[in-house]
């Protein structure tokens, strides 16, 4: 994926770095508990807001990962499209 926006997203990954860690975390788990307890189409757009924001830090850390690492997030963002597709039916 070419980046149409270099300065705009290095500047964006220099926020969310500073950020507190845990409030991060904390805030990422309340989301996902969000979505697992919210039923139908509601539940299935906050797991597309928790897919969304999981593929873009992929694509901007791709190249700073290892092969396992890169599959292994893969694999989380397919498990939320997934809940999210399941959350529709």
């Amino acid at each position: 994926m070419i980046d149409e926006h270099p300065a705009r997203t290095a500047t964006a990954l220099r926020r969310l770095s500073r950020l507190p860690r845990l409030g991060v975390f904390l805030g990422t788990l309340a989301l996902a508990l969000a979505t697992f307890f919210t039923p139908g189409i509601a539940g299935a757009a906050l797991v597309g807001l928790l897919a969304a924001g999981a593929a873009a830090l992929i694509t901007h850390t791709w190249n700073h990962r290892t092969p396992g690492g890169r599959a292994l997030r893969l694999l989380v963002f397919a498990v939320l499209l997934l809940i999210a597709v399941s959350k529709v039916w």
